[in-house]
């Protein structure tokens, strides 16, 4: 069984399954575009994410971003739906 909804997998399962599930989700974002990234940067960015899980949004949209300038792929419109979901308070 899988979800990727991290917030209900730390609560359920706990932070290594959380930083578990966090690689994958990233890990599958890299390389469905065939960047081929060191996993101990991952690694770093799971840990992050996971110490501080309210801010995990931040991340998420900084990728994208980064990976749309890599790319050079037009964001202006996706990224700015992202940011609004994300930046939404609960």
């Amino acid at each position: 069984m899988y979800s990727n909804d991290i917030y209900s997998i730390l609560k359920t399962y706990g932070v290594e399954m959380a930083r578990a599930a966090i690689l994958r989700e990233i890990g599958g974002v890299f390389d469905a575009y065939k960047i081929d990234v060191d996993g101990r940067h991952l690694e770093l960015i799971a840990d992050y994410m996971v110490r501080h899980l309210a801010a995990w949004h931040t991340i998420l949209v900084l990728t994208i971003l980064l990976m749309s300038r890599h790319l050079k792929v037009d964001t202006s419109r996706s990224t700015g739906r992202v940011c609004r979901a994300t930046l939404r308070p609960s």
